[in-house]
């Protein structure tokens, strides 16, 4: 894969995320009002629509200033969009196995940036839970920044 081929797929794979999870952000935003559920599955998995101003799992949600918060959070994104941006140009085997979780990661970090200048929080909506235990709320951003962070430690796992 050459250097244009790799910086493609890995902001092509980054902006089809971010697409991804602001076009399902929208669509609950819009249809589904703050505190209400839709279930999808009963006893199992319902949409909801949550703010989360803190971090992932509502971490750092309680105290502090909500524009600190905002600012704090929207840093670490940036941050995180310029290492993964380095780590993709100084890789030595670039091969789609080795850009795509970099470029899930990417558009995660992108798509939950955009709510958080955009919107002041991140905004939740995959619930999933069994009888009164829940999983913590998340969104498609989260989903793509685990699948791509999962990727990565099994390709290295492996010795791939």
């Amino acid at each position: 894969m050459s250097k244009a081929q790799k910086f493609a797929c890995f902001w092509l794979v980054g902006l089809g995320v971010l697409l991804c999870d602001q076009c399902t952000k929208y669509l609950v935003i819009h249809h589904v009002r703050p505190g209400d559920s839709l279930s999808v599955v009963e006893g199992f998995f319902r949409i909801v629509n949550i703010r989360n101003a803190g971090g992932a799992f509502n971490i750092f949600s309680d105290g502090g200033s909500s524009d600190a918060k905002r600012i704090f959070f929207a840093i670490i994104a940036m941050a995180a969009v310029v290492v993964l941006h380095v780590v993709v140009k100084r890789m030595k085997k670039p091969g789609l196995w080795h850009v795509v979780p970099f470029g899930l990661i990417l558009g995660g970090a992108l798509g939950n940036l955009v709510d958080r200048l955009r919107l002041g929080a991140v905004v939740d909506f995959l619930d999933f839970y069994v009888g009164s235990y829940h999983w913590p709320a998340f969104n498609c951003a989260d989903a793509a920044i685990t699948v791509g962070a999962a990727a990565i430690l099994l390709r290295e796992f492996s010795g791939g």
